[in-house]
């Protein structure tokens, strides 16, 4: 019998969806742009199930990409699979957009993965995990926006692969402390997946038995937006010109 999830990812300037039937993936449309996902999520998907042969009917749960990413793009997903879930009355669930990340490394036991997403500023949105010997992954730190020399600190000299929009902002620091412990993927894998999403909803819902409160499920932002910064500093008496 067929489980069919649907994937949105909507966090960074790589967007998509895709469809999976038990974490195995049957369709996929990406696309790359630094305008807003809102005008070309819901035509592609409907573009995807109708090349595929499927009707929204059929989805069993969808799953988004939570954060940290873009501040509009995260809303912009969250807001569409929210619609979908109360909608079709099916159950979703969130995935932080690092885990989804890292999941497209595939290393060694004993290996780090650092997925890193520009975060602009100067800063990237990180995170670090472990593969097990059972080459799974497990993250062991928190999720995390630094500088690239602030993430340096944090890599402790194993092997590690990097992954994501931020590597070009912390490959040469890490390189230069590290060497050739420093790997990097196929070009073809350095980007956020929707397929990522996919599996690793499907397999935390089922792990779980249940899924996310839909309602209560939020975007992972790490840091504040900007709105939220201005109104703080105006309420401190403060102007934008004191950000620094």
């Amino acid at each position: 019998m067929s489980f069919i999830t649907l994937a949105l990812e909507t966090s960074g300037i790589y967007g998509g969806m895709a469809l999976l039937d038990k974490g195995r993936v049957i369709g996929e449309a990406a696309f790359s742009s630094r305008r807003t996902h809102s005008r070309r999520l819901l035509p592609l998907t409907r573009f995807l199930f109708e090349e595929i042969g499927l009707e929204f009917s059929d989805l069993q749960l969808v799953a988004v990409s939570q954060g940290p990413g873009s501040f509009t793009g995260l809303r912009i997903g969250m807001s569409v699979a929210k619609g979908l879930a109360y909608g079709l009355k099916i159950p979703m669930v969130g995935v932080p957009s690092l885990d989804a990340l890292a999941h497209t490394i595939t290393g060694c036991p004993g290996d780090h993965v650092l997925p890193l997403i520009d975060a602009r500023k100067g800063e990237v949105y990180c995170a670090l995990y472990e593969i097990g010997l059972d080459y799974t992954q497990e993250r062991t730190t928190d999720y995390m926006v630094l500088s690239p020399h602030e993430v340096s600190k944090r890599v402790k000299g194993k092997r590690v692969w990097l992954v994501g929009s931020g590597v070009d902002q912390c490959f040469e620091i890490l390189a230069d402390k590290y060497g050739e412990e420093v790997r990097l993927p196929s070009p073809v894998l350095n980007r956020q997946l929707p397929s990522s999403v996919g599996y690793l909803g499907f397999k935390r819902f089922k792990q779980r038995g249940k899924a996310d409160d839909t309602a209560l499920l939020k975007p992972i932002y790490v840091r504040p937006s900007e709105a939220e910064l201005n109104r703080s500093r105006k309420k401190s008496g403060g102007t934008l010109k004191d950000s620094p």
